[in-house]
């Protein structure tokens, strides 16, 4: 059809990209996509983003302002303890509830409990969570009160009872452990989606993360070496690429305050690892090596600078995000469906 000039119906565009997606193959879905766009009046926005993306700076001193100034805006990667906040809330709930259970079945079979040590340890946790939101519970108060002087705030450091740390990292756990929102699932799928068609990367993963970008940075062991992605193993290549694993981060940052739910940052040092197991694998004198290892070393700065460059790129197309979220959460769009969204086909 491509090559006898016949233009490709919206219903035929869309079946193409279904077939490229189930084809688990980069350079596969990288062929079509571009001849697509090269021949078709209905494919407009594949990579169309790409000269909006701003390189890292190579001189440090502006690389280290812009990204103060893009911190100080907002623009920088959440905190991420899933690990910690979950343990806390189960080990929280685990005791808690042991001593709920001993006190109401202790006498059931006969278990003396008479030096009320369940109901100790109950109150001490209670306590606990009382006095750590004490100092800051205070400090709320002054500020609502203007006769009433204004506490200095605690020192920065270790964690330490007051600051309503401890309580914080336990709530944070239960969020994680029983929050289920399907709106912010399709949102962050649809940011995936979205970031990769508009940089014109040609992955369909509902969910980036470090297996796929793998794929896409190396290609599958069946792919041709002319049909690889090696111009994405450059620093602004790289740099896509992070783009596109931090846009459900940043997707899910811009409209729910944290804890992170759905999304997940750590991709990006799962994707690092990958590349130093990579590169340690390669022969001393292989070209690659060396350029691995100059990404390796720009690590931090590539992850902080492709966060703001990803909060940049989902602001521009805010209501484009809008309208796939709502696609996705049809329950049956496929990746087909996903492209008719952005690129408005009637």
């Amino acid at each position: 059809m491509i090559a006898k000039s016949i233009e490709p119906s919206a219903n035929s565009i869309c079946a193409l990209i279904d077939v490229s997606a189930s084809t688990y193959s980069p350079a596969a879905a990288a062929a079509i996509l571009s001849s697509l766009s090269k021949a078709s009046k209905l494919v407009n926005f594949y990579g169309n983003q790409l000269p909006s993306i701003v390189p890292l700076p190579s001189n440090t001193i502006t690389r280290s302002k812009l990204l103060a100034s893009a911190i100080a805006e907002g623009d920088s990667i959440p905190e991420d303890n899933r690990a910690e906040e979950v343990g806390s809330a189960v080990t929280f709930s685990a005791v808690l509830g042991f001593c709920f259970v001993s006190n109401f079945l202790g006498p059931i079979f006969n278990r003396d409990y008479s030096d009320g040590l369940p109901s100790l340890v109950i109150w001490l946790l209670l306590g606990g969570v009382f006095l750590d939101n004490f100092y800051t519970g205070l400090t709320e108060i002054t500020k609502w009160v203007d006769k009433l002087p204004t506490l200095p705030p605690l020192p920065e450091g270790e964690v330490m009872i007051g600051k309503g740390e401890l309580t914080k990292s336990i709530s944070g756990g239960f969020t994680r452990l029983f929050t289920t929102d399907f709106e912010r699932d399709c949102r962050c799928e649809a940011a995936g989606v979205l970031t990769a068609y508009l940089l014109g990367l040609p992955v369909f993963a509902w969910r980036p993360n470090a297996l796929e970008a793998g794929a896409l940075l190396f290609g599958n062991e069946e792919d041709d070496e002319e049909t690889k992605n090696v111009d994405l193993l450059t620093s602004n290549g790289l740099l896509r690429v992070l783009v596109w694993i931090l846009s459900p981060v940043a997707a899910e940052s811009l409209k729910h305050p944290p804890p992170l739910v759905v999304s997940d940052p750590r991709e990006c040092e799962k994707l690092f690892d990958n590349l130093i197991s990579t590169r340690d694998k390669l022969p001393e004198d292989d070209p690659l090596r060396s350029d691995l290892t100059f990404l390796i070393d720009e690590k931090t700065d590539l992850i902080n600078w492709s966060y703001t460059q990803a909060c940049a790129l989902l602001r521009r197309n805010y209501d484009i995000l809008d309208e796939l979220t709502e696609t996705l959460s049809s329950g049956s769009a496929t990746v087909g469906d996903c492209v008719a969204c952005i690129e408005n086909m009637e």
